[in-house]
């Protein structure tokens, strides 16, 4: 359920992206590092917030892991601590 609300979420900002866009029918020049190219400002749009939308993801998707596995980590102390505090 969780990855179908994401896809639907990200189908909806590309969506978004290309309605804004196609009022703009001109033509721009993106340079690269290596090389440079012609693209109509939909798609230079629809590139920049898919791509930003999937670093925003993983992003916080690595941050969500990190803290699942430090609360792992602080649930095997915790238990632990209270087995040893039993034993007392």
């Amino acid at each position: 359920m969780k990855k179908l609300l994401i896809f639907l979420i990200f189908l909806f900002v590309m969506l978004v992206a290309v309605a804004v866009g196609a009022q703009n029918d001109q033509w721009i020049q993106v340079n690269y590092i290596i090389a440079s190219s012609q693209m109509h400002v939909a798609t230079l749009m629809a590139l920049s917030i898919g791509l930003g939308f999937i670093l925003a993801l993983s992003l916080s998707g690595l941050v969500m892991l990190r803290l699942s596995w430090h609360n792992k980590h602080l649930q095997r102390r915790l238990k632990r601590l209270s087995h040893a505090n039993e034993q007392k």
